[in-house]
């Protein structure tokens, strides 16, 4: 009996040092807080941006790599033979500037 009244003791006093962890953390977080103009991940918000895709191309993928945004091109109509939707433009996010883009040649 003795030895389950120490272990309700100690997992009691655990719980009351997990909470006050917790408002302790909430109370931190709230006096510092970031600037407002900063998202949940820390970027910096970029209001509207312009993507300049080709006519007739929309984006078909999209994916993340090295810290840049990779966007595969493909045209509007389904037609494949529309060589300006075959680019791949690579942005960088953190200034939504396009810092590249792929062009496939069929020259060797």
């Amino acid at each position: 009996m003795r030895a389950l009244k120490a272990l309700v003791i100690v997992m009691g006093i655990v719980i009351v040092a997990g909470v006050a962890v917790v408002i302790g953390t909430i109370i931190y977080r709230l006096q510092h807080k970031t600037a407002a103009a900063t998202t949940a991940t820390g970027a910096t918000a970029l209001g509207d941006i312009v993507l300049p895709l080709p006519a007739g191309c929309q984006v078909a993928e999209m994916t993340s790599a090295n810290d840049l945004l990779w966007l595969r091109l493909a045209p509007l109509t389904g037609n494949s033979a529309d060589a300006a939707c075959a680019d791949i433009l690579i942005l960088d996010p953190a200034t939504g500037s396009v810092v590249g883009r792929l062009t496939p040649s069929s020259s060797g």
